[in-house]
């Protein structure tokens, strides 16, 4: 499953000029869901996540979540198009989490999740999103980006968590390092 929900500033950027996926043609362009939703608790997601809803104080989803959260739910690709500050990241993390608490993993943890973010800034900001809606569920997240000190996010990937989330470059150079200094 790929998800593709991007921010934009501009009034005139169409979903067509946003999309620069292979799989874009196969995916759910948000435009094309009808269906709404007027509070969290319509989406029947697990009833953890909704305690983070809480915590998060949360109470109506906004245009972006009420479209992505079913096609993220029944694992479909989406490419969806939303300016700043509309809660994109909700509408994806909260049925990934759903979705992982739906599949929990028995035995031996490994990274499930994977989401990779243009900037440092934005990728801790995902990361804080997943811990906070996720704070009643069992699973471990981690962020990594260039830039920081190396050790502790070696250290953080090695725990095994189920939810990776980085920037390109960090991702690629902390699982090197990770590699060059196991034991």
């Amino acid at each position: 499953m790929r998800l593709c929900l991007r921010a934009t500033r501009l009034a005139g950027v169409t979903a067509a000029s946003a999309a620069r996926s292979d799989r874009a043609e196969s995916a759910t362009w948000l435009n094309e869901v009808k269906e709404y939703f007027v509070n969290f608790k319509q989406f029947s997601l697990d009833p953890r996540i909704n305690a983070g809803i809480d915590a998060a104080s949360f109470s109506t989803p906004t245009p972006i979540q009420q479209q992505a959260i079913p096609v993220v739910l029944q694992g479909r690709d989406v490419l969806g198009l939303a300016q700043t500050g509309t809660g994109k990241t909700a509408g994806f993390a909260l049925p990934i989490l759903h979705r992982l608490a739906e599949r929990s993993s028995r035995g031996r943890r490994a990274v499930r999740v994977l989401v990779l973010i243009p900037t440092r800034e934005l990728a801790a900001q995902v990361y804080e999103s997943f811990r906070t809606y996720g704070a009643h569920l069992p699973f471990e997240a981690t962020v990594v980006f260039g830039g920081v000190g190396m050790q502790p996010q070696i250290d953080a990937l090695r725990r095994r968590p189920e939810i990776l989330v980085a920037r390109r470059d960090g991702c690629s150079t902390t699982r090197a390092e990770a590699t060059s200094t196991s034991p």
